[in-house]
């Protein structure tokens, strides 16, 4: 017998409410909102062009706090020096009515800290093999 993914008594729901880095180093905060969200690019100065402003990297900032691999992302291309110490994301969650930030360095991508009610739990990704 197969079951359907409709079929499971349980359901999680994963609401993603603001990606940021601390004192807004890297980037300006992103917020989402309930419901569907678009990344839409602003038009760059001088332009009436939307390339450049920071859609697909914001993507790829939300694949890395997802526990996405630095390496095979554009984010790993970008040259260290352009983030120094600035290199600390957050992105705040709610898992079925739980709020958790998820914090990754990109000078240190394996290291994950998980926050939840100021309780911290570090994750080492380079101890896990799939």
């Amino acid at each position: 017998m197969r079951l359907k993914l409709t079929e499971l008594s349980w359901r999680l729901n994963v609401k993603i409410n603001r990606l940021y880095s601390p004192n807004n180093e890297l980037f300006e905060p992103i917020k989402f909102e309930s419901g569907f969200n678009f990344i839409l690019g602003d038009k760059s100065e001088g332009s009436d062009k939307r390339n450049g402003v920071g859609k697909t990297i914001s993507v790829e900032f939300i694949n890395f706090m997802l526990l996405g691999d630095l390496s095979k992302s554009r984010l790993g291309k970008i040259p260290k020096k352009v983030y120094k110490d600035m290199s600390i994301v957050c992105l705040d969650l709610e898992i079925s009515g739980k709020e958790l930030t998820i914090q990754r360095n990109l000078n240190e991508p394996n290291e994950v800290a998980f926050i939840e009610q100021g309780f911290t739990q570090n994750l080492d990704l380079s101890l896990i093999h799939i």
